[in-house]
């Protein structure tokens, strides 16, 4: 499921892996308590997608934003997604 993390000048993809967890990259994410506003089903903004919140965010503990190894990170969700055929 892709979406699209639209904060200050962050742009990244990510999986869904639960209803409430959302796996990135973590070269994608700020790690100063910065909320993501995150669009949930399509980067085509034309088709139907959900508008969910995270706050919260953990990345790898080796991850090195100089060579980029370990580059993942997960994203908490503020409340629960429902699945349905788009999402």
């Amino acid at each position: 499921i892709d979406f699209i993390v639209l904060n200050l000048n962050n742009l990244g993809t990510g999986t869904l892996i639960s209803r409430i967890t959302v796996l990135t990259a973590a070269h994608c994410i700020d790690f100063s308590g910065t909320t993501y506003t995150i669009q949930l089903g399509t980067r085509d903004t034309n088709r139907p997608y959900r508008t969910v919140t995270a706050s919260v965010s953990t990345y790898h503990s080796y991850y090195n934003d100089k060579t980029v190894e370990n580059d993942i990170a997960i994203l908490y969700l503020d409340e629960s997604v429902e699945l349905d055929e788009y999402i």
